[in-house]
Formats: C-alpha cells, sequence, structure tokens
C-alpha cells in the first residue's frame, strides 16, 4: 500500500493537483475492514474468559470496522464531488459524525486497556 500511494501520489493523482488521494484510500478502507472482520473470527474461534465488553481489543475493532465500511462510500465519492461543485453540508455532517463515534470508540478502547493493565498490576 505504500508503494501504491508514491505512484498515486506522482502519477495517478498527483499532489498539485488538489485532488483527494481517493484510489489510496478505497483500498485501505477495503483491507481494514477485510482484517477487522478476520480479527472478530479470531475472537469468536478462541474466545477469552472475560467479558467481551472489557477487551480493548474489541472496542478497537469495533471502531475500525465502523469506519472503514462507513467512510468507503464517501471516499469513492469524494473526487466527484469535488468536479461537480456540489457542497452538500450533509455530507460533511456525515464525515464528521463518523470521526466522532471512531474517536470514542478509541477512547473507550484505550480506557478498557488501562484498566486492564492496572488490574493486572503492572
Amino acid at each position: 500500500m505504500a508503494l501504491f500511494a508514491v505512484v498515486n501520489a506522482f502519477y495517478l493523482q498527483p499532489y498539485y493537483n488538489k485532488i483527494f488521494p481517493s484510489y489510496v484510500m478505497i483500498p485501505t478502507v477495503v483491507l481494514l475492514a477485510s482484517f477487522s472482520l478476520l480479527l472478530f473470527k479470531q475472537m469468536l474461534l478462541y474466545p477469552v474468559q472475560v467479558n467481551i465488553i472489557k477487551q480493548s481489543v474489541f472496542w478497537y475493532n469495533t471502531a475500525i470496522l465502523f469506519f472503514s465500511t462507513t467512510m468507503f462510500l464517501n471516499f469513492c465519492l469524494i473526487n466527484y464531488y469535488s468536479e461537480h461543485n456540489i457542497n452538500n453540508p450533509i455530507v460533511f455532517y456525515f464525515w464528521s459524525f463518523i470521526e466522532i463515534v471512531l474517536n470514542l470508540l478509541l477512547g473507550i478502547s484505550i480506557l478498557t486497556d488501562k484498566k486492564s493493565t492496572y488490574a493486572n498490576g503492572v
């Protein structure tokens, strides 16, 4: 992905054209969703004795899955919006809402990991 990002930045969607690098973001969110689903599968196949809500991995994985699946369409259409001067505030609010939920879920993940670290005596 890093090599593709460099190729994209210089040839496909040059950075000086003020185009959002959607060609890189679309496969990235697809990979994030795939890896997140694989981790959920692993969590189901090898359960631990800790309640799932108290596991920081669950909250982190939920945040990544939520972000990558909801932002896929936005990343696909972002350059279309730019080319056709579509300034719909609903798109902006949708993007902002997703970012807020992502940050909240990541915060919960950090807090649950911090609690489990202190509970183990570290």
